[in-house]
């Protein structure tokens, strides 16, 4: 089969340029090695997080300042906003994309950082920062799981003046014996699980949480 086009790379630049160039009516074959990287990010969509070191609260209106080399000085701050906007539009249903470029959200990283973002998945959004989103928050991790570390991001949202604490849950025995994130993730699958956390959790958690 001959192709209009062929894209290298499945990652979000990839996958984007090829439904781009699908939506205008060429044939494209994306071509790539591996599961590619958009398994390993957050998902969430960074317009413009810093500008010479310093956070962005505003994105949009920050577009308009930057220099006229900067790659997005060079698109134009419209066809940024319109991207934003077409991007949106891909999904719908369980997994909706929310936030525009006013106004930054602020998510915590694994770590506690904070990391500035113009649009999230929907279910990301109530992770947000900004002081004035109101609330605390609770982490959750479960003893034994390697690579995460509840009380030690508990403790440095905390430092960013934000009410947080953390929650420990002992693992009911289940398929597998080794804890990892692809094992609880596939414990997540079974309702069974899913309801044995929300039991724990419901008498740890305050209102607000």
């Amino acid at each position: 089969m001959i192709f209009d086009t062929v894209v290298v790379g499945a990652g979000l630049a990839g996958l984007t340029a090829a439904v781009r160039l699908a939506e205008r009516g060429q044939s494209v074959a994306v071509v790539a090695r591996g599961v590619g990287a958009t398994h390993l990010a957050s998902g969430a969509i960074d317009v413009l997080g810093y500008v010479d070191g310093r956070r962005v609260e505003r994105p949009g209106a920050a577009l308009v300042e930057l220099p006229s080399d900067h790659p997005y000085s060079r698109a134009g701050a419209e066809v940024v906003a319109d991207a934003v906007e077409w991007l949106k539009g891909l999904f719908d249903g369980d997994y909706r994309y929310v936030g525009d470029l006013e106004r930054n959200m602020l998510l915590p990283t694994a770590v506690g950082a904070a990391k500035p973002s113009a649009v999230v998945p929907e279910s990301f959004a109530a992770g947000d920062l900004r002081a004035d989103r109101g609330g605390g928050f609770v982490f959750v991790g479960f003893r034994g799981l390697k690579d995460f570390y509840p009380a030690y991001l508990a403790e440095n949202v905390s430092r960013l003046g934000v009410e947080a604490r953390a929650v420990e849950l002992v693992r009911p025995p289940g398929p597998g014996a080794d804890l990892n994130a692809l094992a609880l993730a596939r414990q997540f699958e079974r309702p069974t699980f899913r309801e044995w956390v929300v039991r724990e959790l419901r008498g740890r958690l305050s209102a607000g949480d």
